[in-house]
């Protein structure tokens, strides 16, 4: 039986009463839920359309090269390099936070390698899974770079959700690039490997990406 006594005279708080929010509130929601995967797709094109121009690493003859582990403890991977990488860091800014860069680049005659870190603002974990973003940055590299897909695979790596590509770039004299993109947590590796197609560099872009690992946290 109802006493007619308000839900404030029963000592319950107003906001209490309205469980789920005013309509308005449920609209602001929606509104922002929805945004947020353009806003990442934004950030994730950012992240490579608008990447700097990486001045070209300094370049060492095949005969002189000798291939050694490089251990990185900012960035947390090991790899095999045919040399001293050069290391370049940067900040970007974009609608979701600050993109923060690390490259390590290096050459061995005409077939460039280099290890990209790209730490993504953290709301960009939490607004898609680890596949959606692999899946996007894939995208946007390849399209940022003008490539034509030659093939691609999804493989983990070390056990941390990975993808990989090897397109061709026009150019001249144009040349084949292959990517390995790792994710973990909010940070994005990329392993990147170019070199003319008329070259033999294919070997050392493999050599290069196959040992590629990322250290125990």
């Amino acid at each position: 039986m109802r006493t007619g006594r308000s839900r404030r005279a029963e000592g319950i708080p107003a906001w209490r009463s309205r469980p789920f929010g005013t309509t308005r509130d449920v609209c602001i929601a929606m509104s922002k839920a929805a945004r947020a995967p353009r806003a990442l797709l934004l950030l994730l094109s950012a992240a490579f359309a608008a990447a700097p121009t990486w001045a070209r690493a300094e370049t060492h003859p095949a005969q002189a090269s000798g291939w050694q582990g490089f251990d990185s403890a900012e960035g947390g991977f090991r790899v095999l390099l045919p040399a001293e990488p050069q290391v370049v860091r940067s900040t970007r800014r974009t609608v979701l936070g600050s993109i923060q860069e690390v490259r390590f680049a290096t050459a061995l005659a005409d077939t460039e390698m280099a290890v990209e870190l790209r730490d993504l603002p953290r709301i960009a974990v939490l607004l898609l899974s680890s596949a959606g973003i692999l899946n996007r940055a894939r995208d946007a590299l390849l399209e940022a770079a003008g490539g034509r897909l030659i093939d691609a695979d999804d493989a983990p790596r070390g056990g941390h959700p990975a993808r990989s590509l090897r397109y061709e770039i026009g150019g001249s004299p144009p040349r084949r690039e292959t990517a390995l993109l790792v994710l973990l947590e909010n940070r994005l590796y990329i392993a990147l490997a170019t070199w003319p197609v008329s070259s033999e560099g294919g070997a050392d872009a493999a050599r290069f990406l196959d040992s590629f690992e990322i250290r125990s946290p």
